[in-house]
Order: structure tokens, then sequence, then C-alpha cells
């Protein structure tokens, strides 16, 4: 296994630095494998914002990992990243500002900076294809939406979504800061309602809506309330952790944490799992999943990320219910549960060690086909990840990372 480059992550600073290897560590290529197919993994030494590592590898690491070899840029991150093919969207660039950034890997094999879009704080943003893609600038207007080429990495319009606002449920509203998800040739946008003076992040007015957009013509189709569930957020938006997924199964699930902001306090409630089926636009009032459902003893559990693997919707849960916001924290405190998507039959993966809260992270990473666990247990001295088996109910040690700190995000990239 030989890493064809590695990008230094710290927060604050901006500079180039060559590291050169020991005869123990992977080194930089000469020539760069002509494999179609890399992986990258970030790891970083702090739980969120923090100096860290990139690294694109040709093939699937194993056993001890040092994801700190080879060439080294510093550079700025929010934790976790997202790809499109064989790019590498992240949220802020080399500065420290926010923006939607794009990595992609040259020609010599080496990841490298391929555009920047400044943005005005959290840069929320999804990619439909090679020229199209939105993201969220509140700069521009927080009831709009951005449009973008992420080839050219060049603004090339927006959608005004201010029409479907309801201000008689709040003046401040937030368009696209939280949810931005592709389904069969619709984007759902989230509208989120929060008191005057509120960032739109945690402390929405709890009312769960989407503005459902048709890409080809942008026309803005319908809002859709989720007013049949107790839920009460759509996400995380000043990270890259999304609340959203798109299944193999062609329909798209939700997550809402539970809790919310409410006059500076935290108010803590079941977190939900819902979707909206392949071939609609509207919430599918017969599915729902809540922390009983998985652990009959989680009145106020916290599930955080998803996965989908061969039929099965993978989640992240915390073992007891949370009540105080510092609990998300707790070390080795969330298992990994599998849910038959059908009957809703539930397996908790056991050969799973208990890991961490996800934060910016997640804890799930599917790539063409696998699915990654991360797992961080002091207490047994792991730090990598774990994948799924075939048979869907077992997993076992992927790559343990013993230099460059926690797995923060690892993909598959391909053309």
């Amino acid at each position: 296994m030989r890493i064809l480059n590695t990008f230094a992550i710290l927060f604050a600073t901006l500079c180039f630095a060559f590291v050169s290897c020991s005869k123990n560590e992977p080194d930089t290529p000469d020539n760069p494998d002509q494999n179609n197919k890399k992986y990258v993994l970030l790891t970083a030494e702090g739980i969120a914002d923090g100096a860290g590592y990139y690294a694109v590898y040709n093939e699937l690491p194993t056993g001890d990992v040092k994801n700190t070899a080879g060439y080294s840029l510093q550079a700025s991150s929010y934790g976790g990243f997202r790809t499109y093919k064989n790019w590498i969207f992240n949220r802020s660039n080399l500065l420290g500002e926010s923006g939607v950034l794009k990595f992609s890997v040259g020609k010599d094999g080496r990841l490298k900076e391929d555009g920047f879009i400044k943005c005005d704080g959290s840069a929320q943003s999804v990619v439909v294809n090679e020229t199209l893609g939105f993201y969220f600038d509140p700069g521009r207007g927080k009831k709009r939406i951005q449009k973008f080429n992420p080839s050219t990495m060049q603004r090339t319009g927006e959608i005004d979504l201010s029409s479907v606002v309801d201000e008689k449920i709040s003046p401040n509203v937030y368009t696209g800061n939280q949810t931005l998800a592709v389904k069969e040739g619709k984007l759902f946008v989230n509208i989120t309602y929060s008191p005057e003076g509120s960032s739109g992040h945690n402390d929405n007015i709890r009312h769960y809506a989407l503005a459902v957009i048709d890409i080809a013509s942008e026309k803005i189709e319908k809002t859709i309330v989720l007013d049949f569930l107790d839920v009460y957020n759509q996400g995380h938006s000043p990270s890259e952790y999304k609340a959203w997924l798109l299944g193999e199964d062609g329909h798209l699930y939700f997550l809402s944490t539970g809790w919310d902001l409410v006059d500076g306090a935290y108010n803590f409630h079941p977190s939900c799992i819902f979707r909206i089926k392949k071939g609609e636009t509207d919430f599918d009032k017969n599915w729902h999943v809540y922390p009983k459902d998985l652990n009959s003893t989680l009145s106020i559990g916290v599930m955080w990320s998803m996965g989908f693997y061969k039929g099965k919707l993978y989640v992240e849960a915390s073992d007891e219910n949370i009540t105080n916001f510092g609990d998300f924290g707790k070390v080795d405190g969330y298992h990994v549960y599998s849910l038959d998507i059908e009957n809703k039959a539930v397996a908790k993966i056991e050969s799973v060690p208990t890991t961490v809260f996800g934060h910016s992270a997640g804890t799930f990473y599917r790539t063409s086909d696998k699915l990654f666990v991360r797992v961080v247990n002091e207490t047994i001295g792991y730090n990598g990840l774990y994948v799924i088996n075939e048979d869907g109910r077992t997993a076992s040690p992927a790559f343990n990372v013993i230099q460059g700190g926690q797995p923060m995000g690892f993909a598959e990239l391909h053309d």
C-alpha cells in the first residue's frame, strides 16, 4: 500500500511544508498509480476543527496506518468532507475562510486545491453532476440558495425561496443551511424558522419543512411539512455532517437529532429517522424509527449517523438517554445497529466495539462495495475503521490509525 500524497490540516496557519519520510513510512511515488479508484483518509488531532492530515491511497488501507507520511500541506477543515466521483469538497480554505472548497487528484497523483467559492458563514452544498451544484451563502440572502458549476467552481445563479416562506411563523428564516438533498431530479431544501436573532442552527422553531424544487426547471413545486411526527431540527449546519441519506433502495432518509435551543437552553427529545419514498415527494406517514425501536431503554436516546448496505439501514445510537448537552461527548458511548427496512427488525452489531460521538465526521463511510464504521475506543486501544462483513450482521477490523489523530472521514474516489 503506497500513499500518494498527504495534506496536513492546521486550522489557524497557512504554509507549505514538505515532510521527508523515514524508510519505515510509505512515501510519495515518483510514478503515480494509474488506477482510477483511490481512497482518501482524513485524520485529525482534534474532535472537530484542528490539526490533521488528508492522505490518498492506491489501495484500501489495512493493518496499522500512519496517515502522516509523504508530502504535506497545511490547511483548514471543519472535520469530515464530502465527495463526488474523484472530487473532495470541504467548507473552508487554507486561510480558514468559509466557502465551498474543492480538492482533486492531479495527473501526478497528488491531492490539490482546485477551486474555492467564498461564502459568508455556513456553506452547505450538494453536487448534482459535473456542471451543477447548489450551496447556501447567507451573505447573498438567507432565503436564497446559490448555483455553481463544480467543474469550474464558479457561481452560476441562484433560486429565491422567499415566496414559500411564511414569516408569520418567524421572520428569521434560513433556507438551505441544513439540508440540500437530491433525489430523482428534485432538490429538497430545508426551511428553518428560527427565533429572532438566532442562527438557524439548533434553535429552530418546531416546524420541520422542506421546499421541493424541480432541478431542470428550477420551479419550486411545493413545500412539505412533517407535522405527524415529534421532530425538532434538520441537522448540524456549521459542520460537514449531513442529516440525510439517499439509500440504495431509492428512498431518501432523514434524521432529526432531537434537540433544539429555546431561550438559550437546550431541550432534548428522541431522535427520529423518517423518509421520502422512491418515486414520491411527500413524507412517508407509514415509516419512521425512534431510538426506542433500536433499544427499548432509550426514551430520549440520540441517533446521529446513518449508513446503507445490502438493503439494510445502519444506525449509530447512544447507549443511554441523553438529557444534557455535555453527555454527547461521552467516551465509548455509541453502538451500531442494523435495521431491516421492510419489517424494522433490529440487530445490534455486537462485533463492532462501542465508539465515540460522531461529531462532524459521522460514523459510517460507504465505498462502492463496502460499509465502514468509525471506531474510536480508548479502552481497547482502537482508533480506526471496522468494515461490515458480507453477512451484514458482523464486522471486522479494517485498519487502525497509529499516527495522525482520529479518523475524521474516509471515501472512495473514482472517475
